[in-house]
């Protein structure tokens, strides 16, 4: 084979791996909470010994973080990582500032009283009101505003190349605030 036909054959054997992993469709995460969370709730409902009292819950489309209440010791929170489908064990959150056992357990969320199944109603109003229909919804939290209102919200986080923006909804999926740059 001449030397120009040689390289030109290794080049292409080279570049084919890549072509092709270029052309074959991204690969879907083995888990999509924002589909469905009840592997992650049932998980939970497992690893915390009574019920499950969620100060704070992070979640992306593969992965959560919770900050919830250890029921045998309730001025102590724990934080739990969900990933690759799995519960990792909880470590400890150090608490710190001005507050009292009282405030801490007024802003506990039940776990029982969150509908996961809202979750892709939530992106999709997002996008819509956000006019943002090829967004990418890149994180949810949900949290009580302890500042002003007391009223446990969904925060929904939609970018797209131009705009950055947010929907709030309280626990039934009522839009409270939206916000877009």
């Amino acid at each position: 084979m001449s030397r120009p036909l040689t390289c030109w054959f290794f080049a292409l054997a080279a570049l084919a791996p890549a072509a092709r992993a270029m052309a074959a469709p991204e690969k879907a995460p083995a888990v999509d909470l924002f589909v469905d969370a009840s592997d992650l709730t049932a998980q939970l409902r497992k690893a915390v010994n009574g019920p499950v009292m969620i100060d704070e819950l992070t979640l992306h489309r593969d992965s959560a973080n919770l900050f919830i209440q250890d029921p045998r010791r309730k001025e102590n929170l724990d934080s739990y990582d969900y990933r690759d489908g799995k519960l990792q064990p909880p470590e400890p959150v150090k608490l710190s500032g001005d507050y009292t056992q009282a405030s801490l357990d007024s802003d506990m969320i039940p776990l029982d009283s969150i509908d996961f199944k809202l979750i892709p109603t939530l992106i999709e109003d997002a996008k819509t009101r956000l006019k943002m229909p090829e967004g990418k919804v890149t994180v949810l939290t949900l949290k009580r505003d302890s500042e002003f209102s007391g009223e446990v919200r969904w925060h929904v986080s939609v970018t797209d190349v131009r705009h950055t923006g947010s929907v709030e909804y309280d626990l039934k999926g009522r839009k409270k605030s939206v916000w877009k740059d």
